[in-house]
């Protein structure tokens, strides 16, 4: 047996650009769990980073570093509605050790593919929300 898939947790700050997100893709990171500031938000452009990642088969959850409360899609320009447009999967409450176990999971239940739908299921989530807004028609996956 080799070794489990290579799983990073990307912390958000609000200044904070697509670095760590596109060098843990690089490295070869089979998931990723980004955690975002208030209730699951980032900047647009590690919205387009995400959307890159998904694109090449990274499975992306979304969380916040808050203390208490679930990730939310409250807002656009990078914030929780366009992270979960381009792909990655909001964890409701669960916080970045929490995250990274259930894509860690997802990714060695299903290594072939339909992972974002099994972390779906597995948080009890079903089908994704409809998002309020999308990333531009060029950014999108």
């Amino acid at each position: 047996a080799g070794a489990p898939p290579r799983v990073d947790v990307i912390a958000h700050h609000a200044d904070g650009d697509p670095l760590l997100l596109n060098a843990a893709v690089e490295a070869g990171a089979g998931g990723l769990v980004l955690v975002g500031t208030g209730a699951g938000n980032a900047t647009p452009e590690i919205a387009e980073a995400t959307a890159a990642a998904v694109r090449r088969g990274v499975l992306v959850a979304l969380t916040t570093r808050v203390e208490a409360g679930p990730v939310a899609q409250l807002y656009t320009r990078g914030g929780a509605v366009d992270l979960v447009a381009a792909g990655a999967v909001p964890t409701d409450t669960l916080r970045a050790g929490q995250a990274r176990i259930a894509v860690l999971s997802a990714l060695l239940a299903d290594p072939s593919g339909s992972r974002p739908e099994l972390l779906r299921q597995a948080l009890g989530f079903g089908a994704p929300e409809p998002a309020v807004a999308s990333l531009p028609s060029a950014s999108r996956p």
